[in-house]
Formats: C-alpha cells, structure tokens, sequence
C-alpha cells in the first residue's frame, strides 16, 4: 500500500512479501502438523 503511494521502498515490499510468504509457509506446516495428529489421534481411538 505504502508503495504504490509512493512512501515506501521497494526494498520494504520485497521484504513484507518475504515475511508474507513465511508465514504462510508456517500455516501450512501447522495445519499439516495438526491434521496428521488427528488422523494418529483417530487411529488409535478406533
């Protein structure tokens, strides 16, 4: 936002996208984590 209006850098946006992109990342490590323990979880309480 702060880029297109010409206040800031272009290093900043290739910087928030970095961070953008890792948490991201993040989540989806998370949710993958998180549903493979559900499934372990559902297995053992058959």
């Amino acid at each position: 936002m702060n880029y297109e209006a010409g206040v800031g850098t272009m290093t900043e946006l290739m910087e928030s996208e970095a961070l953008l992109l890792q948490a991201e990342n993040a989540y989806t490590d998370a949710r993958i984590t998180y549903l493979s323990a559900q499934r372990k979880f559902a297995e053992y309480n058959k």
